[in-house]
């Protein structure tokens, strides 16, 4: 029988599609963008990690966005190993535009909770939040950080963590995902520069610095 180019395994982008789990990350995506948003107005104490010149707090929708992130990039980075063995086609672009649906479904369904709850501002904030570590760790990629890119979120949450406060109190620019002006300059140069490195590193194919895992086998 006529297989229509796809093999015995089917189309190759519905392969992909399943290795990565998507139907996973979609259903992840959705559970933290709607515990996110209608915990957006909450700020939680920092326990451990807090600033060095006393207590601090984050706003809620960090912790289903730093979680999301991480099991995200874990998902499609582990389907990587197995679908550049096999294929010639541009891996990485398979791997950003799952991540940027996925960013979109968080809009979504951030957006019909926030309409639910009344907190359209909140909705907002688990979006930035969300699309702003996940360029933290395609840009690892970009530039050759590729294991560990998952771990980079999680480093600069910590660090943020336990140095975003000043000598007054006030949140350091840097560390824009402990604050909730969605407008500051910090996180929109990061989400910006991310988002070009991202694109630069879909263009090429390969880490601005560094080497692939088809390289290196």
């Amino acid at each position: 029988m006529p297989t229509s180019g796809c093999g015995q395994r089917g189309c190759p982008v519905k392969w992909a599609m399943k290795a990565r789990h998507y139907r996973v990350a979609m259903i992840g995506a959705a559970i933290a963008s709607i515990l996110g948003t209608m915990a957006g107005n909450i700020n939680l104490p920092i326990p451990f990690l807090s600033s060095l010149i006393g207590p601090s707090t984050m706003p809620a929708p960090v912790v289903p966005s730093v979680i999301l992130v991480v099991l995200t990039g874990a998902m499609l980075q582990s389907a990587e190993l197995y679908w550049t063995e096999a294929s010639v086609r541009n891996v990485v672009a398979h791997s950003m535009l799952m991540a940027a649906g996925l960013v979109a479904l968080v809009c979504a369904v951030s957006h019909l909770t926030g309409i639910v709850v009344h907190d359209n501002a909140a909705a907002w904030l688990m979006v930035r939040d969300v699309l702003g570590l996940l360029v933290l760790w395609s840009s690892a990629r970009a530039l050759g950080i590729n294991r560990f890119a998952g771990l980079v979120p999680v480093v600069y949450l910590l660090i943020a963590s336990a140095f975003a406060r000043n000598s007054i109190g006030e949140v350091r620019g840097w560390a824009w995902i402990l604050g909730r002006n969605l407008s500051d300059p910090w996180g929109l140069a990061t989400i910006g520069s991310g988002c070009l490195l991202t694109l630069l590193y879909v263009l090429r194919r390969r880490p601005l610095a560094g080497t692939t895992a088809r390289s290196s086998s």
